[in-house]
């Protein structure tokens, strides 16, 4: 099936507008970003699969197991993004960095679902289920990173600091 999977961003340059004159940070860069990203589970299908196990010994009749049920409705994963972002550098790129928040949000995720056991298919014979489109996330989070030019001579030493925080539902 056709799934529209696209991203978009924009960037200002907020160092180059007239109005600003903080020379302390001559580099100054706002980002926000907006798409979907999509995933394919080649495993499952939306067609009843079987395997044929052969013939029955009194009747000849071929006989089949059910693998996967038919599922119709079932769709490519998608993760939404919204991401927003400043990247900045003082004077020299003494010290710079970025901050990035987001937000990923996981759309008809692809796990198992408990299927009725009267509905015939028991391909487990402890458990009643499928691969469907059952699970949805839920996340946001910030990452910050920061350089440092400490010395910048023969001898060079740069620092690097990261951060990362982020919570799932």
């Amino acid at each position: 099936r056709f799934v529209p999977l696209w991203s978009a961003g924009l960037a200002w340059n907020i160092n180059k507008e007239k109005f600003y004159h903080a020379s302390w940070v001559p580099y100054l860069k706002a980002r926000l970003t907006y798409g979907f990203n999509g995933n394919v589970d080649n495993s499952i299908s939306a067609y009843t699969i079987l395997s044929y196990q052969g013939n029955d010994y009194y009747t000849n009749a071929t006989n089949a197991v059910i693998h996967t049920p038919p599922n119709p409705f079932l769709k490519w994963e998608r993760v939404k993004i919204i991401n927003a972002g400043i990247d900045f550098g003082t004077k020299n790129e003494i010290f710079t960095g970025t901050i990035d928040a987001y937000i990923k949000d996981g759309l008809d995720l692809i796990g198992d679902a408990l299927i009725d056991p009267t509905a015939g298919n028991t391909s487990n014979a402890y458990t009643y289920s499928y691969r469907c489109n059952t699970a949805s996330t839920s996340g946001k989070g910030i990452d910050i990173e920061l350089h440092t030019k400490n010395i910048n001579k023969i001898f060079q030493w740069n620092t690097t600091l990261l951060f990362s925080y982020n919570s799932f539902k």
